[in-house]
Order: C-alpha cells, then structure tokens, then sequence
C-alpha cells in the first residue's frame, strides 16, 4: 500500500461530478472517515465502488451487498462467511462485490 495520505488526498480532492456521475458529497466524506479509523465500509450503495475507481485508492477496503433483503437474519451468514473467506484481502484493500450466488472480489487500486 502507498502512503495512507496519498490515497486520502486523492479522495478529498475529488469533485462532486466525473463521468457523468453524481458521487454524493455524503459518500466522500464517509469513506474518508472509514479510511482514517482503519475500518471496512459495509454497504449496499454502489457508489462507493464507483469512487475507489475513480480515485485509484488503496484504501479502505469496502464490502457491497447486492441483494433485495439485506436484513441481518437473511443476509448475517453470507456478509460472515465474505468477511472471513477474504480477510486477507480486506486487511490489503479490496473492493468485493456480494449477492446470493457469488463473491467477486478487485484488489485495490481499481485500474
């Protein structure tokens, strides 16, 4: 991994706007705060792959849910056996990707 505040500098300076997509100001600063307290993001906002993309970051690594329930009791087994199958990864940076059938995991950068 590169120097923690190179990848965080890339992530603060990025406009609101690329690509033709709206990246909420609200997601920049929530990974800038995940990054800085060394944890992994949890989501099911897609966005938040779209700006480790754009910004080639390192870091923090981001687990995405790409279900219709995301309940704990429907999805709790599948987000623990993610976490544990790939936390080597997670511990090095990546970006994985889960629904019902597969796990697909991009180690950071995104290039």
């Amino acid at each position: 991994m590169s120097e923690p505040g190179a990848a965080r500098a890339s992530v603060l300076s990025l406009s609101t706007w690329r690509v033709g997509h709206r990246i909420a100001p609200r997601n920049v600063r929530a990974l800038r705060d995940v990054r800085t307290h060394g944890y992994i993001l949890f989501t099911h906002d897609l966005d938040f792959g779209t700006l480790l993309a754009l910004t080639r970051a390192e870091d923090p690594s981001v687990l995405q849910v790409r279900t219709q329930n995301v309940l704990p009791e429907a999805i709790g087994d599948l987000v623990v056996r993610v976490l544990t199958e790939h936390a080597t990864a997670f511990n090095g940076g990546a970006l994985v990707t889960v629904d019902e059938r597969i796990a697909r995991l991009r180690v950071l950068p995104i290039r």
